[in-house]
């Protein structure tokens, strides 16, 4: 029961529309449009499925006030 628990409160903080990865550059392309912060080598980095990029944990604490994506309002799955 415990690891059920611990699953479902995993999904909770886990966005399941968005790619994950460790950023291996920096990423001046844009910066996140959460935190208006540069995306730097190491961070981990979201891809939503609309193709908006953002820092893992800016997204994260956004996801927990809406289930849109910031910049173009396409639903995300929490």
């Amino acid at each position: 029961i415990q690891s059920s628990m611990n699953r479902n409160k995993r999904q909770t903080y886990e966005p399941k529309d968005v790619k994950k990865f460790i950023a291996n550059t920096d990423l001046a392309i844009e910066p996140c449009a959460i935190c208006l912060d540069p995306m730097k080598r190491g961070e981990r980095i979201f891809l939503v499925k609309c193709g908006h990029m953002y820092h893992g944990y800016c997204l994260i604490k956004w996801s927990e006030r809406k289930s849109t994506c910031p910049l173009c309002n396409l639903s995300i799955k929490i």
